[in-house]
């Protein structure tokens, strides 16, 4: 595909429209200013070319959307024609929308042409090419054709790989490493696991067998239930000397019980309960009569008292009629109160006899209830003496040798408790064996099932790293590229070679293991592979550089140009591009005039034969623009410029 028709409307310097037919040949691109030829800068050269890559991706050099557009204009368009005819038309109002139109057939609007998005997605199915991969082999602005020339290492490496595609190959590494690293570590962890349970294992055995232990271990169980029974007939035996002692404690029990008995009956024979019923007899009726007595002296007192007050009423208290004498006994009040004070006295010498008598009541009654209590106190006790005597008498004690008993017994829990202790440490040592073992097994199966994975994996950290595929697709491109730009220059007569170097022995240690690619640790003090040996080297990585046979801005331009042409020829046959032109702007500008002159006659057959372009637009200054097949100019006239193709 090479561009058949380029039509300008008000875009950039180029005010109104602008046709231009195009052929398959290579154009210079020059300009003049009106009314002075030697002036050619700021005219509209780049500006043309743009309009290109404008029309196809909507890339242009301003920071706001209508600055494109012609100063004192209010549309803009840029349309492109393909040979195939495959048609691009993008246009603009200002403060509108950019609108885009795509046909795979014309210009011609219909229900065929692609839109907006769909339309730019059509543009990159028909030409093969994103618009990084258009700048890379189709359209070089200024200095970009030098552009792998003079970027930094860093950032010239970064557009190769990207040209190569090599991200999902470094993506797919990196992963790799990761999940290597991940699967080793496990790996290392359970051959470390593995080491500690086969020396926690051979510990535990101490040079016998599992089976051994096991043995070991019956045989003094049954020793343990050898003994039981023998401590079980030893309890036996400590049965009768706990009835021997039972018997003693009987026979000990009736000698107190007899002893309390010959007490109580000591003391019952000296109580007399008739004496104490006839004590308690008189005690009674002596505070009945001192309550009579007490009685009669109080109320002898109490009528005293009414006298002594002076309020005797007049009857008798003794005969219960009226006193003819009332007034008289009322009148003599010292009489009276001296009788009373006689009375009381009498009374309370009363209450203290009746006191006297009531407590002689109570203590010969509580003598008579301690002396009926020692007798049935005595019944009962000469009753259980006889029921003890009789049940002692029937009491017979076995004859056993108790210090023998108790001296076996010691022996044999001393005996026992070792044993359970010994048969209890053998089970513990048992179980640890048992999952020792069962640890080896496990890990051995884990480390079974993971180490053809990690195998796998260090092949893929092989087959995608730098020493495989990453290495079998960037080989080819940078020989090609070697060898296509220094041909080119020998076919230019340019006296000036040019070496692609790609790997280099970085600053670090290695990741991994060249050989078998085991990753390393991050410690630099390993220095070897822990897996096959090898020694460690270097970090190797990929940057792409150039050495020059001569350095100088003009061979950086030269080697620049058949560098970039070289890349985009490998690049658009890996792209699968249709595309067939290619535009450089001013791609000799720091070559000397000779040079110039002999890279302008060169351009045209490497361009079209040895690079496989048809068509080619070349920015240049007027000297060197006569020297390709055709000529395209721009001519200046003050605020706008116009352009035509000339041959």
């Amino acid at each position: 595909m090479i561009l058949e028709g380029l039509d300008l409307e008000n875009w950039m310097p180029f005010r109104g429209k602008h046709s231009l037919a195009l052929g398959p040949k290579v154009y210079g691109v020059s300009a003049r200013l009106e009314g002075n030829a030697e002036r050619s800068n700021w005219q509209g050269k780049t500006a043309l070319v743009e309009a290109i890559r404008f029309s196809l991706y909507g890339e242009h050099r301003f920071s706001l959307e209508d600055a494109w557009i012609t100063r004192g204009e209010s549309t803009g368009q840029v349309a492109v024609l393909f040979d195939d005819g495959f048609s691009v038309i993008r246009e603009r109002k200002r403060g509108k929308r950019t609108s885009l139109e795509a046909s795979p057939k014309s210009l011609r609007r219909g229900p065929h042409v692609a839109k907006d998005d769909a339309a730019q997605g059509l543009i990159v199915q028909r030409t093969g090419l994103s618009l990084e991969d258009f700048r890379a082999t189709v359209y070089f602005g200024q200095r970009d054709a030098a552009r792998l020339v003079n970027v930094r290492s860093a950032e010239r490496t970064e557009v190769v790989e990207s040209w190569l595609r090599l991200e999902p190959l470094m993506s797919a590494e990196d992963k790799v490493v990761a999940n290597l690293g991940v699967l080793e570590t496990r790996l290392d962890g359970w051959r470390q696991d593995l080491v500690a349970f086969r020396t926690q294992l051979e510990q535990e055995l101490a040079g016998k067998t599992l089976e051994q232990l096991r043995a070991q271990r019956r045989h003094r169980a049954e020793f343990v239930e050898m003994n039981k029974k023998s401590l079980a007939d030893l309890q036996k035996e400590r049965e009768q000397v706990r009835e021997v002692e039972r018997v003693r404690d009987r026979l000990l029990a009736y000698k107190r019980l007899k002893a309390a008995l010959e007490d109580l009956e000591r003391r019952v024979a000296t109580v007399d309960i008739d004496a104490a019923k006839a004590k308690l007899q008189a005690a009674i009726e002596h505070k009945e009569m001192q309550a009579k007595a007490h009685t009669l002296t109080r109320k002898e007192a109490d009528d005293r008292r009414v006298a002594a007050r002076g309020e005797f009423d007049g009857k008798c208290p003794v005969a219960g009629i009226q006193c003819p004498s009332r007034d008289e006994i009322n009148k003599d009040q010292k009489t009276n109160l001296r009788r009373y004070e006689e009375a009381a006295a009498a009374a309370s010498e009363e209450a203290k006899r009746l006191r006297r008598a009531e407590d002689d009541e109570r203590m010969a009654r509580e003598e008579l209830d301690e002396a009926t209590r020692l007798h049935s106190d005595l019944a009962r006790a000469r009753a259980n003496e006889a029921k003890e005597r009789e049940e002692v008498a029937a009491l017979r004690a076995p004859i056993v040798d108790e210090g023998h008993i108790a001296h076996a017994a010691t022996l044999l829990e001393q005996e026992n408790q070792s044993l359970v202790r010994e048969v209890a440490g053998l089970d513990e040592r048992i179980l640890r064996v048992e999952r020792a073992q069962a640890g080896i097994a496990a890990t051995e199966r884990d480390i079974a099932q993971c180490e053809p994975k990690a195998a796998t994996l260090r092949d893929a950290v092989h087959i995608l790293g730098r020493q495989g595929a990453r290495r079998r697709i960037a080989e080819p491109f940078l020989g090609e590229l070697e060898a296509g730009a220094n041909e080119a220059l020998a076919e230019c007569g340019v006296d000036l070679r040019v070496r692609v170097l790609w790997e280099h022995e970085g600053k670090d240690l290695a990741r991994a293991c060249a050989a078998c690619g085991h990753p390393f640790p991050e410690s630099a003090r390993v220095k070897e592979c822990s897996r096959c040996g090898e020694a460690r080297g270097k970090n190797v990585v990929n940057r792409l550089e150039f050495e020059f046979s001569d350095r100088s801005a003009a061979a950086e331009d030269l080697a620049g140009v058949v560098l970039q042409l070289s890349a985009a020829a490998w690049l658009r046959r890996a792209r699968g591009s249709a595309l067939e032109f290619a535009v450089l702007d001013e791609p000799m500008a720091h070559c000397d005039r000779a040079n110039r002159r002999a890279m302008a006659h060169a351009l045209t057959q490497m361009l079209c034969g040895r690079f496989g372009f048809r068509q080619a637009f070349v920015v240049t200054h007027t000297p060197e623009a006569s020297a390709f097949p055709g000529t395209i100019l721009v001519t200046g006239h003050g605020t706008y410029s116009s352009v035509e193709v000339v041959s």
